[in-house]
């Protein structure tokens, strides 16, 4: 993520700037679940990537659970709905493109969290 507009809360959207694979898109997220501290999940309304037109139902977030001073552990959640069945080649390249955007998305995390704690 490179630029975030909005809120937090749930119910509300942010829009969002990312970089993946060295091309820019954007994002227009919706807070489906929210638990301070603990998980945080949103629905993708709109996306340029061109995924959304291949799934329907697309949440996207993170739990956290803290196991101690300095220590949290961070899983990355996304599920979705196919609206077709992709053949094998389109299937592992879209696993592909999931796995980088979840890296970049919890490199920009990581950075945010350093920077809070100094």
């Amino acid at each position: 993520m490179t630029n975030i507009i909005g809120k937090h809360e749930l119910g509300e959207v942010r829009k969002c700037d990312m970089e993946v694979n060295n091309q820019t898109g954007h994002a227009e997220e919706r807070c489906s679940e929210y638990e301070e501290r603990r998980k945080i999940m949103r629905l993708i309304e709109k996306d340029s990537s061109g995924f959304s037109n291949m799934v329907s139902d697309w949440k996207a977030g993170f739990t956290l659970e803290f196991l101690g001073p300095g220590t949290t552990v961070v899983t990355a959640v996304s599920t979705f709905r196919l609206k077709a069945t992709p053949d094998r080649a389109n299937e592992q390249q879209n696993q592909q493109m999931f796995h980088k955007t979840h890296q970049a998305i919890l490199s920009g995390l990581k950075k945010y969290a350093e920077d809070q704690t100094g």
